[in-house]
């Protein structure tokens, strides 16, 4: 027999808004409670998507990464909220309710977590006295972190390809062996893993997709129409860009076949969806996540999409960079001389970043030699191997080395010949 005191409990429900969250979901009668749920609840929803579960062991190396930042963090007043972003914005809040499980997090702040995803919520909950971890990720509820962000410890979660704020944690893809632990843990024979692997890029949203029994969430809605995919897929091969740059407006218009004007009326249709594949922040607009919108559209992926788009990556990677025409002493400052390259190094890195996954996962999704197309391109990138070359080229080298890594090594090898 266990016997409660109702006074401690009434106490501490009245201090505890993750508790309120808590135990309006247990009751017999559930009380609904409209725009907040507890870390456990959305991380028991989403692991349970696919089929087996997923497991916490997917982010294990992540939390491990960036568990001491954390509580330092925490232990601090509060000034600014943490940002993290991932693959996806439901991938981002799965690792921090795996995060805020771990046990290594204080028990005052684990209990303290809470999802929120609305403005009013957000609103009525931060007039109470209770303190408590509101994790959010739609701009409306950010925007309601304003009055509170030094009063109250808080998550933001971004898209993986903001620009600005840069995150605090950002998720990389699970590691090979991570990963094969995570599918083992999960019940999965050992010989699936390389094709689990190959077909999810080791993503766990990916995963998520490809082991998930409802079709809404193997594949986006907004994929499900083909020219809803055909308007994403020029904007998946770019990454993000600059809305104020001239040049990445004209890859944009080449890649699209229209007047930028008329990109610019797509994004904002495509941000108005539920689960919207792009974002826009300020000047910069991008795809939420590249590998796993080319993986949306992949059916509808043909040679000529791909020729379009290794032509356009040619033109952005092979301007070299002015500021080499400085002296050294003078180049930190090339801007200050006007001395920077037309396109944006938000669309230099978009760009490189489906290069390189073309280049991984090309052959599968459209059963061509995509990664031979690639690697020739980064041949012709990288001659002559000059230092300037190297130099103009030096935030890139090691996406090209992953992308094309024989191509890569060769042009190294023969250069140390050379005289």
């Amino acid at each position: 027999m266990k016997a409660f005191d109702a006074s401690d409990l009434e106490q501490w429900l009245e201090q505890s808004i993750a508790g309120q969250v808590w135990l309006a979901a247990k009751l017999p009668t559930p009380i609904p409670m409209q725009g907040c749920e507890t870390p456990d609840r959305f991380w028991d929803r989403w692991r349970s998507a696919s089929d087996p579960p997923l497991t916490a062991k997917v982010f294990a190396p992540a939390v491990a990464d960036n568990i001491n930042n954390v509580k330092q963090w925490l232990a601090k007043p509060s000034d600014r909220p943490l940002y993290v972003a991932g693959d996806s914005v439901e991938e981002a809040k799965a690792f921090i309710a795996c995060l805020f499980r771990d046990c290594r997090i204080p028990h005052e702040h684990r209990d303290r977590a809470v999802i929120i995803d609305s403005a009013p919520t957000l609103r009525d909950l931060a007039q109470s006295s209770s303190p408590f971890i509101p994790i959010v990720f739609s701009p409306d509820v950010q925007c309601e972190l304003a009055p509170v962000q030094r009063r109250l410890h808080s998550v933001v979660v971004l898209p993986r390809n903001a620009v600005d704020p840069k995150p605090d944690i950002a998720l990389d893809l699970v590691g090979h062996k991570p990963f094969g632990d995570a599918l083992q843990d999960m019940g999965i024979a050992r010989e699936e893993n390389d094709r689990l692997a190959r077909e999810s890029g080791r993503s766990p949203t990916i995963l998520r997709r490809r082991l998930s029994n409802v079709a809404a969430i193997r594949t986006p809605l907004w994929a499900k129409d083909l020219q809803t995919a055909r308007i994403v897929m020029p904007m998946a091969f770019s990454g993000v860009w600059n809305a104020d740059s001239p040049a990445d407006r004209k890859v944009l218009s080449d890649l699209f076949g229209c007047s930028y004007e008329t990109v610019e009326q797509h994004v904002t249709r495509l941000i108005q969806l539920d689960d919207p594949p792009v974002w826009t922040a300020g000047r910069y607009r991008g795809v939420a996540s590249t590998i796993d919108t080319l993986f949306a559209i992949s059916r509808y992926l043909n040679d000529a999409d791909v020729s379009n788009f290794i032509e356009a990556a040619t033109t952005v990677l092979s301007e070299p960079d002015p500021a080499l025409e400085l002296p050294d002493d003078q180049q930190w400052a090339a801007a200050t001389y006007g001395k920077v390259r037309r396109h944006s190094e938000a669309l230099r890195a978009g760009v490189c970043e489906s290069l390189v996954l073309l280049a991984v996962h090309g052959n599968d999704l459209l059963h061509t030699d995509v990664a031979g197309r690639i690697t020739a391109t980064i041949g012709r990138l990288l001659n002559p191997l000059t230092l300037d070359t190297l130099l103009s080229h030096h935030n890139e080298l090691p996406l090209y080395a992953e992308a094309a890594p024989d191509q890569f090594l060769a042009l190294v090898e023969n250069d140390l010949k050379s005289s």
